[in-house]
């Protein structure tokens, strides 16, 4: 039982909370559930968001700490070992995600991201007929689950299953590199671009710990805003342009799960992202939304060819290491230029490689997150 305090208050904190989670607005969220555990103690779900966005800033003792706590106060609250295991699936202590994850299953059997993540596990651990079993039941609850989806596809990678990943992950029909034009508003190109570098470079939430734990020697910010007219505005109105016409483009059968694209509404959470000398991304994908896209910014001279490894290119393809096993990969490398956007499923493996040089690449990126459930637009 989740305790709640009578106060209404604390239940529209919590729900803001929520959302600005949901926009990647973490130190937003956290002053909020910390408002609402410092007048409710026993409030067990802000206690356990608490834990998930120390986990996601890297303060894993913290978030440790919290779900331990929240466990001590409703022992039976599937939300917690399902935290706790996600928790030790990215920590790699196996052994004990399978348990809190298993754990986590028999409490709420019929929860998909519980079921996807267990699926993950159990992948790693090599029980992939189990793995399968897990996603499947996943997906056939949420068929968007996109957590599951790239599941899905590494588990048919690391099986020899090429022809059944290649109907997830075929790269040329599904990864789209475009260079759209900027809109007039009386701004040229150049202008735009430095604009918008000015615009990420003072947001706020702009950080060197950030929320995506995947970036390395860079920061990101969190979710960014902007008023009409702002070059912020102006990207996402390009990014939603572009997405209408991948959609249109897109020939896939209904039952994939890229087809509700084309009748599904989304709303968008863009971020900015600046690497430094040996900045990089980690291999990861977006597991709450079904689209995925970078713009870019600026690109330092020393992002070369293929005589000088390919430093700063994004890849598409390469499961995390503790995912894989597969004998074969299927890598699509594209060289990021200015003004270059690209989209993609959002359950596809990507990453960037390390940049060479001190100059900073700057880029944004977008999530499309669809409004469930679907409905024609």
């Amino acid at each position: 039982m989740n305790h709640i305090a009578g106060h209404s208050d604390n239940i529209g904190l919590v729900d803001q909370g929520i959302a600005l989670m949901q926009q990647h607005r973490a130190a937003e969220a956290l002053v909020l559930f910390g408002k609402v555990t410092s007048d409710d103690p026993f409030y067990v779900d802000a206690i356990i968001h608490r834990g998930v966005l120390f986990f996601k800033l890297g303060q894993t003792a913290r978030a440790r700490a919290c779900l331990e706590a929240a466990q001590k106060l409703d022992p039976e609250n599937a939300d917690v070992y399902h935290h706790m295991g996600v928790i030790a699936l990215e920590t790699g202590d196996l052994k004990r995600a399978s348990a809190n994850l298993n754990c986590a299953n028999t409490l709420r059997a019929d929860d998909p991201d519980i079921l996807a993540n267990l699926g993950v596990v159990l992948h790693a651990c090599g029980d992939m007929a189990r793995a399968k079993e897990c996603l499947g039941q996943c997906l056939a609850l949420e068929p968007e689950n996109t957590h599951a989806l790239s599941a899905l596809a590494t588990l048919y990678l690391d099986s020899n299953a090429y022809d059944k990943y290649r109907a997830f992950s075929d790269f040329d029909t599904y990864v789209s590199a475009s260079a759209p034009p900027v809109p007039k508003n009386g701004r040229t190109r150049e202008r735009f671009l430095k604009t918008l570098e000015s615009e990420i470079r003072r947001c706020p939430s702009l950080c060197d710990a950030p929320l995506h734990r995947t970036t390395v020697a860079g920061a990101s910010t969190d979710a960014m805003t902007g008023g009409v007219g702002t070059a912020t505005e102006c990207l996402r109105t390009m990014f939603v342009n572009e997405a209408q016409s991948y959609a249109a483009r897109l020939s896939c059968n209904d039952d994939h799960p890229l087809a509700k694209l084309k009748t599904c509404a989304f709303t968008t959470c863009m971020w900015g992202n600046i690497l430094g000398a040996g900045g990089h991304q980690e291999s990861h994908n977006h597991p709450d939304a079904w689209l995925s896209g970078i713009y870019y910014v600026s690109v330092p001279n020393e992002v070369g060819g293929p005589d000088n490894g390919q430093n700063g290119w994004v890849e598409f393809g390469r499961p995390r290491v503790e995912y894989y096993g597969a004998d074969q990969l299927d890598i699509r490398l594209i060289k990021p230029q200015v003004g270059m956007m690209i989209l993609f499923p959002s359950y596809i493996w990507h990453r960037t490689l390390p940049l060479a040089g001190d100059a900073p690449r700057i880029s944004v990126a977008i999530d499309f997150i669809p409004q469930l459930p679907c409905t024609a637009t």
